[in-house]
Order: C-alpha cells, then sequence, then structure tokens
C-alpha cells in the first residue's frame, strides 16, 4: 500500500518523517508530494519524491468552467498523475486539510483508501470557529451554481468542503495544542536534533535576530505600502535597540512572485546601521529554533509558534501592521489562541 504525504513546508516535511516513523511505515512505500518548493530543496531518506506539477495557488486551482468539459481534462490529468505515482494501486493520503479542492481531489481518487491529517502550521492550531470563518463551508449558492458546479467535477468534489473532513483516519500533530476539536489525534512530540539528521541546514551560521516574513502581500491581505511602512517602523525600532544585524527569511510565495521581496530591497538598501541577510530558503527555521538562541520577528506565521515551544523570545508585528490599517484587527482576532498567548507584540 502506497502513502503519499503532501509537503509544502518544512514543518509538513518534519511532521511526514515523524509520521512516517510513529506508524513504522515502509519509506520505500511512501511518497512525497513537494509544494512551494523544489523536491531537491529535502533530503529523501529513502522516500520517492517528486513535485507537485499542478501550482496549485488558492482554493480555485481548478475553477468553474462554463466550458465544463474543460476541467474533466484537468481532472484527468491530475488522476494520470496520481496513478503514475502509484504504479496504479491503492493508497493512503496524508495531508494538511481538506479544503482546497486539489487536495480534495486527491482524497477522492477512486484508489486513496483514506486520509489522515498531518500538521501544517497555524492553521492546525486555530478552533473550529476560526477555521470556519476563515475557510466557511456553508455558503449558499444558487441553483444555476450548483448545477454549473456538478457538471464541472460530478462528485468528485463538494461544492462545500470543511478544512479536516469528518472521514478522516487520524491526525498526527506535534503538540497536544494543535487539533484541539479533533478526536482521532496523536501527538507526535516536537522535533529533536535527531528529526532533523541529514537535513539541508545552514553550517556554522549563527543567526541573532530573524525577521519573518509572511505572504500578506500576495494573498491579498494586505496592501504592499503598509508592510513597507511595518518594516520601517519595525527597522527604527531595532536600530534603537542597538542591533547591528538582522536575518531575513522570506515566505516561498513571495520569493515566487518576487515583487514584494523588491520592494523590501529596495527598503534595506536604505538602511545603514544594521547589516541585513537574507537566510536560504532551504534553512528550517524550526531547527534553528530547537538549536539556538535567536530571537525571532514574524507576523502570524507558525514559526514564531514553534519558536516559542523551545523556549526562544518571539515578538509579531501584527500589531504595528493594525495600528497603521485598523480594518486588519480582525486578522489579529483570528490568530490561534496559543499564539497570543506564547508570543509577545511589538506595538
Amino acid at each position: 500500500m502506497k502513502n503519499i504525504f503532501f509537503v509544502h513546508s518544512q514543518i509538513t516535511y518534519i511532521v511526514a518523517k515523524k509520521t512516517i516513523a510513529h506508524l513504522k511505515l515502509n519509506v520505500e512505500e511512501c511518497i512525497f508530494l513537494v509544494h512551494r518548493g523544489k523536491s531537491s530543496d529535502y533530503k529523501g531518506f529513502g522516500v520517492q519524491m517528486f513535485d507537485f506539477p499542478f501550482n496549485p495557488q488558492s482554493t480555485n486551482s481548478f475553477p468553474i468552467y462554463n466550458k465544463f468539459w474543460r476541467n474533466w481534462s484537468n481532472i484527468n490529468e491530475l488522476d494520470k498523475f496520481i496513478n503514475h505515482l502509484t504504479n496504479n494501486t491503492e493508497f493512503y493520503f496524508y495531508t494538511p486539510q481538506t479544503y482546497q479542492n486539489y487536495l480534495a481531489l486527491i482524497v477522492s481518487h477512486k484508489n486513496c483508501k483514506g486520509f489522515n491529517i498531518i500538521e501544517e502550521g497555524a492553521g492546525s492550531y486555530l478552533a473550529k470557529e476560526k477555521l470556519e470563518e476563515i475557510y466557511p463551508s456553508n455558503l449558499e449558492f444558487t441553483l444555476n451554481e450548483r448545477i454549473k458546479w456538478r457538471l464541472n467535477f460530478f462528485n468528485r468534489l463538494k461544492i462545500n468542503r470543511n478544512f479536516v473532513e469528518k472521514q478522516y483516519l487520524q491526525a498526527f500533530g506535534l503538540t497536544s495544542y494543535s487539533f484541539g476539536e479533533l478526536q482521532r489525534k496523536v501527538v507526535l512530540g516536537l522535533p529533536t536534533e535527531l528529526d532533523f539528521r541529514n537535513d539541508h541546514q545552514s553550517k556554522g551560521e549563527l543567526y541573532t535576530n530573524i525577521l519573518v516574513f509572511d505572504a500578506l502581500v500576495e494573498a491579498q491581505i494586505l496592501d504592499a505600502a503598509t508592510l513597507l511602512m511595518t518594516t520601517f517602523i519595525f527597522i527604527n525600532w531595532l536600530k534603537k535597540k542597538g542591533a547591528t544585524t538582522l536575518y531575513v527569511k522570506y515566505h516561498p510565495d513571495q520569493i515566487k512572485a518576487d515583487k514584494t521581496i523588491k520592494l523590501i530591497k529596495e527598503l534595506f538598501i536604505q538602511i545603514e546601521e544594521i547589516k541585513i541577510q537574507e537566510i536560504p530558503s532551504t534553512v528550517s527555521l524550526e531547527e534553528v529554533a530547537l538549536k539556538q538562541d535567536a530571537t525571532f520577528f514574524v507576523f502570524g506565521s507558525s514559526v514564531g509558534l514553534y519558536a516559542s515551544f523551545y523556549g526562544r523570545k518571539v515578538i509579531s508585528l501584527y500589531k504595528v501592521v493594525e495600528r497603521l490599517s485598523p480594518a486588519f484587527s480582525r486578522r489579529v482576532e483570528l490568530l490561534p489562541t496559543v499564539f497570543k498567548d506564547k508570543v509577545t507584540f511589538l506595538s
């Protein structure tokens, strides 16, 4: 039986590794589908790695077409891709969620015998009512919309989906805080040095102050001007604290779009008092948090949550954004409770 893991971040990669170890799965029967990066970014340790070729960017990665037969072709391509990976045999799917349509379509593949949920970051720590607001599962549609949906997807994709559909087999999380309302949960424990063994990591680099960006502009949650002003305010605050070095980690979606990063780097060029260095995308900040006493500056990134679990100092810039853009206050409210409990906010 094949086991397919959807890996889109360093943390899902580590959770997948720990899940394989916990279940004592045969690594030769395990497959990692890699999104937001390249399969070469991760060590295989015997697992087959494949780049996910459908370039999903949103819940509309399989959009509704008036020429509905176009989606038949798209779904057929996805099915053929999965069949190729599994030699057209049965498999279990390990996924961070079931809301995104490309993930739900893998769950509904004829050879999928069941799906498990793996921790992916902040979304795994949200209460049910917050998940429902961000990923609504009870939207109303007209009869015409429902017919069009049915013609596009038949029974492969429900028009309303939950972040985690109730048919999940087990949920694999790192802490007791994750998946708080799911009954069938396995707590794997925080990653240790053994979990990171042989993975990509910077050699000999000692990090002090680390700024972690989110893809807020790319997700159309925030405008670029507000992001730049927030960064400028933070840099001035850091200078007053006497810092001389700042390490920056960009979000994968920022790297792909590139536009926002160019603006940020233009701002950084004007900063003379602080040496700013970019952290390579292959470096796991969770591993840095485990091994080094660095201070983490985040927006709402789950990196801040994991760093706090390791006892590191974590400061969020969300309140600065809220001060500049009051409409952002709802985003602050939607942060996981444990994040707000463990992280300090710069205001």
